[in-house]
């Protein structure tokens, strides 16, 4: 299997992937927790809403 170029839209897909996770492995701990809460959040609201049973969400104090 020999090796081609990428089209240029999946390079630049690629390259902004790999910005948007440098940008987030550059933020603080706190800030990533929150979006992990975020993100148990709205699975918690799509799982009662499809009638599954909902996923736990970290209790944490707000700032």
């Amino acid at each position: 299997m020999g090796e081609r170029e990428l089209p240029a839209r999946v390079r630049e897909r690629l390259a902004a992937r790999e910005a948007s996770r440098r940008a987030l492995a550059r933020l603080p701990i706190e800030e990533k927790v929150r979006i992990i809460v975020r993100m148990q959040r709205a699975a918690r609201a799509i799982a009662l809403a499809t009638g599954r049973p909902p996923p736990r969400v970290w209790d944490l104090p707000t700032d």
